[in-house]
C-alpha cells in the first residue's frame, strides 16, 4: 500500500496509520482515542495539539543533534588544549640556564662527558647501560621524543640533533646558537651571528625565523611566553614576549641588572647585580619582588621547593627554600648546577683548568665523578 498524506492532520503519512496523529484508514484513531466523525473538529482541536507536539519533538531532535555536535567539538578542543598545555620540553629551565649539561627523560639520563672531550653519553638512572652517542664537543642538551638536540662546539655551536640510540646525526642550521630551548616542535635560541637576537626554527630544521630585535641574553620558554634578559646600556633587564612574537613587556618596574635567572612555576628567581649579586625572586606578572637571601652568588637553579646556588666567596654549593629559609651547604667547590631526579650535577675545574663533571644527591650525600 502506498503512503499518502493524512487527510486529518495534513502532516503525517503512512500506509495504514498516520505517523503523527495516529488516524487509520479504518476510522479508528490509534493511541487510545475514540473515532471522531467530524474531521474538521478533529483538525481544529486535537490535530493542532499533535502538530504542536510533533514540531516540538522535531525541534528537540534537532537541538539534541546540535548538542551532540557541540560536545564533539568541545572534546576536540580539550584534546587540542591538552596538547598545547603539555607540549614536551627538551630540558628544565634551570639546566638550560646552566649550559644544559644534563637532561633526564624517562629512565635515562643524557649528559656531557667531560672526561671524553664533552661527548654526549646516556646512562640509565640505576647506573647501568652507559652508552656514548656522538663524537662532537657538545653542550646545551635537549631531549624531545627520540631525538637529542645540542650545540656542536666543533662546528661553531651550530644546532645538531641525533637519535637517542646514536644514529642519524643531522645538522639543523648554520647559526652560532646559545641558550637552546625546545618546546614541542620549535627550537628557540639566541643567534650570536645576529647580535644575540632570538631566533626559532622547527625541530626538523625548516622555518628558521628571527623572533625579536633585542640583544638577548639567556632564554626561558615557559608556556606561551619567552623570558629573556635584554641588554639596555650594559644592564640586563628582564623582559618577556609572547611566542607569537608580540606583547613584548618588561617584567618588573625596578630595573634590576640581572646576572642570570630561571623561571620556576609562577616565580622568576635571579641573581641581582644591582644588589651585590644577591638572590631575588619576582612573580612572572612582575609583582611581589623580594630578596631571597644575602649571599652573593654566581649560579642559580630553582626547582620545586628549593633554590640551589653557588656562593661567590667560596664557590660552594648551597640550597635554600623558595621562601628564604633552611639554608644548607651541600658540597665544596662547583659551578654550572644541573639537576636530574634526586641528583645535582656540577662541574669542577682541576689541574690545567680542565673541567670534570660530578654529581651529588640533593641532600648533600653520595658525591662521585660522572664518567
Amino acid at each position: 500500500m502506498s503512503e499518502t498524506i493524512c487527510a486529518v492532520c495534513k502532516i503525517g503519512k503512512g500506509p495504514e496509520k498516520c505517523e503523527i496523529c495516529g488516524f487509520s484508514d479504518n476510522g479508528v484513531i490509534n493511541r487510545d482515542f475514540p473515532v471522531i466523525e467530524d474531521a474538521d473538529y478533529w483538525h481544529d482541536t486535537v490535530v493542532k495539539t499533535y502538530r504542536i507536539k510533533w514540531e516540538a519533538e522535531k525541534r528537540e531532535k534537532e537541538l539534541l543533534a546540535k548538542i551532540k555536535k557541540l560536545e564533539k567539538q568541545v572534546e576536540t578542543l580539550k584534546k587540542q588544549q591538552v596538547s598545547v598545555d603539555y607540549q614536551e620540553y627538551g630540558n628544565t629551565f634551570g639546566n638550560i640556564a646552566n649550559s644544559g649539561l644534563v637532561a633526564k627523560k624517562g629512565e635515562w639520563v643524557y649528559y656531557i662527558n667531560f672526561s671524553d672531550g664533552c661527548k654526549i653519553y646516556k646512562i640509565r638512572t640505576d647506573g647501568t647501560q652507559r652508552q656514548k652517542l656522538n663524537d662532537d664537543k657538545s653542550f646545551e642538551i635537549n631531549v624531545v621524543g627520540e631525538w637529542v638536540y645540542y650545540s656542536n662546539n666543533d662546528d661553531r655551536k651550530n644546532l645538531y640533533k641525533i637519535r637517542t640510540d646514536g644514529t642519524q646525526r643531522q645538522k639543523l642550521n648554520d647559526d652560532f646558537c646559545c641558550f637552546i630551548n625546545i618546546i614541542g616542535e620549535w627550537v628557540y635560541y639566541t643567534n650570536i651571528d645576529d647580535d644575540s637576537k632570538i631566533y626559532k626554527i622547527r625541530t626538523s630544521g625548516i622555518q628558521r625565523q628571527k623572533f625579536n630585535d633585542d640583544y638577548s641574553f639567556q632564554i626561558n620558554v615557559v608556556g606561551e611566553w619567552v623570558y629573556y634578559l635584554r641588554d639596555i646600556d650594559d644592564n640586563n633587564i628582564l623582559y618577556k614576549i609572547h611566542t607569537n612574537g608580540r606583547q613584548r613587556q618588561k617584567v618588573n618596574d625596578v630595573d634590576d641588572d640581572i646576572f642570570c635567572f630561571n623561571v620556576a612555576g609562577e616565580w622568576v628567581y635571579y641573581i641581582n647585580r644591582s644588589d651585590d649579586y644577591k638572590i631575588y625572586k619576582i612573580r612572572t606578572d612582575g609583582t611581589q619582588r623580594q630578596k631571597l637571601y644575602d649571599d652573593p652568588s654566581d649560579s642559580i637553579h630553582a626547582a620545586g621547593k628549593w633554590v640551589y646556588y653557588i656562593k661567590n666567596s667560596n664557590k660552594w654549593i648551597y640550597k635554600i627554600r623558595t621562601d628564604g629559609s633552611q639554608r644548607q651547604q651541600l658540597s665544596g667547590y662547583g659551578s654550572c648546577i644541573n639537576l636530574a631526579g634526586e641528583w645535582i650535577y656540577y662541574t669542577i675545574s682541576s689541574e690545567g683548568y680542565k673541567e670534570n663533571l660530578y654529581k651529588i644527591r640533593t641532600d648533600g650525600t653520595g658525591r662521585q665523578p660522572v664518567i
